[in-house]
């Protein structure tokens, strides 16, 4: 049992995440009590910028995955032009096609570099126009920027790593690139807790954490050293590489795009929360998207953690088990989510009290609408990565109006509302386009229908975070 486990793609990532939101309820009470409250806002910044500079890379890193998974399944180069066309491809082969990765990872390592300078050039000079104000008011102004420094050159390090993530997933290593994620986290936690409790600022807390967390790339390097002396290598021609590059661009544009429309504006929105507002309103809103990133984040395991192999059985033709994964994998990662939320919400406050944290919980209309919103961006998230194992790319539709909606929302509404504009103008895109646009495409390709599909799936677990929201007014009311 423990060796299924230590190999199972979804315990591995469940680890992962298990991990890196075990170590924020350790780091962060350290972080909030130990750090002026103006540092915790330039600590959450990095991380904001951090993610806004990682979705760079974001629809390159699936589209390359889902392609690797493709030739994993057996597809050739030229099927990958066709693989939308699901029913009139044949059957692949149950083997591998070596040249078919091969000619992917050429490509691969070529965007890559690009990719990489480019992040590099963004967070150079937009970010570091960002931070001027926020760091201009930290404890130590020095310290403070070269913490940005070295966010800014490891995070780059990351991103060109991602290429070996990008080959192992595709292989299907899920659980091997998972566990050693969790390991470096755990590490990453572990001395960066113990640099605070010696005393460090943010400069030490940044640097320790953040050459930790690198040492990842250098583990992911060997890995695919190790996988990859175990296949057949067969050279690839400038045509299919050619071929390849043909199929990438319009599909990890599109990916990226709809990211940066949707996720990048929920980082956005802090960071210019940031230069408007005031640093005990900034810092307890930056908190709340911080809780709710790590749930969303902890509960797509279950689903995420199966995307490879959904890829690979849409390649093989194998549309029931498609249907009886996602299903599975839905339904575990709402009950996630909801659970998370509740408990976080009714015990979050006694818990800051406990530690006598610097900065408050968000308040309950806040809280409120980051949950429902972040809920219902998991509804269309994973309908849409279901959908994408066809290779045919709508995220920059979708993401792309709800980002508009986002935008005009918040604008319009920040007079009155002030930063709880925010996470309205976020459920807003969301169950105003995002969601239902991107369920109709997945319903409608794999033949399902809403109540007979979400019955049984996400409908429960709707009205279990409805319930909750109003046990959480209710009991702080």
């Amino acid at each position: 049992m423990i060796q299924r486990l230590w190999n199972s793609a979804t315990f591995m990532s469940w680890g992962n995440q298990l991990v890196r939101t075990l170590g924020l309820a350790l780091l962060l009470p350290l972080v909030l009590s130990k750090l002026p409250q103006a540092d915790i806002v330039v600590w959450y910044l990095f991380s904001s910028l951090m993610t806004l500079q990682l979705l760079v890379d974001v629809g390159f890193l699936q589209t390359f995955s889902r392609l690797i998974a493709y030739g994993r399944g057996g597809a050739s180069v030229a099927d990958f032009r066709r693989i939308r066309d699901w029913e009139s491809l044949p059957p692949s082969p149950a083997e591998p096609n070596w040249k078919s990765i091969h000619c992917v990872e050429r490509v691969m390592l070529r965007i890559y570099s690009r990719v990489t300078l480019a992040a590099f050039i963004i967070g150079a000079s937009i970010g570091t126009w960002a931070l001027n104000g926020p760091i201009s008011r930290t404890s130590d102004v020095t310290g403070s920027w070269w913490a940005w420094l070295v966010v800014l050159l490891t995070t780059c390090w990351m991103l060109f790593g991602n290429y070996f993530s990008a080959c192992l997933l595709g292989l299907n290593q899920v659980a091997r690139v998972q566990r050693w994620r969790m390991l470096t986290a755990l590490l990453a936690t572990i001395l960066a807790s113990i640099t605070l409790m010696l005393g460090g600022g943010l400069f030490y807390l940044v640097a320790i954490y953040q050459i930790t967390l690198g040492m990842n790339v250098v583990i992911n390097i060997w890995l695919k050293r190790v996988i990859a002396e175990r296949a057949k290598h067969e050279t690839a021609t400038a045509g299919e590489v050619h071929t390849v590059w043909g199929v990438v661009w319009p599909v990890a544009w599109r990916s990226g795009a709809g990211i940066l429309m949707s996720a990048g504006l929920i980082q956005l929105s802090g960071v210019i929360y940031a230069q408007i507002g005031e640093t005990r309103a900034i810092a307890s809103y930056l908190l709340g998207l911080q809780l709710a990133r790590s749930i969303s984040a902890f509960s797509q395991a279950p689903f995420y953690s199966k995307i490879p192999v959904l890829s690979s059985l849409y390649a093989a033709h194998d549309k029931d088990e498609i249907i009886r994964l996602a299903k599975k994998g839905m339904f575990l990662a709402y009950g996630v989510f909801a659970v998370s939320f509740i408990g976080l919400g009714m015990f979050s406050e006694a818990l800051l009290a406990l530690i006598d944290s610097n900065v408050e919980f968000p308040g309950v209309i806040m809280w409120t609408l980051l949950g429902l919103g972040f809920f219902v961006e998991r509804y269309g998230a994973m309908h849409i990565q279901l959908y994408t194992v066809t290779n045919h790319i709508i995220w920059h539709v979708a993401n792309g109006v709800s980002g508009l909606i986002m935008i005009v929302i918040g604008t319009l509404l920040y007079p009155f509302l002030e930063v709880n504009a925010f996470p309205l103008a976020l459920l807003g895109g969301y169950v105003g386009f995002y969601a239902p646009y991107s369920a109709c495409h997945s319903y409608q390709k794999f033949g399902l229908g809403f109540f007979s599909f979400e019955r049984s799936v996400m409908l429960p677990w709707l009205a279990i975070m409805v319930a909750g929201a109003y046990l959480i007014y209710y009991a702080k009311s």
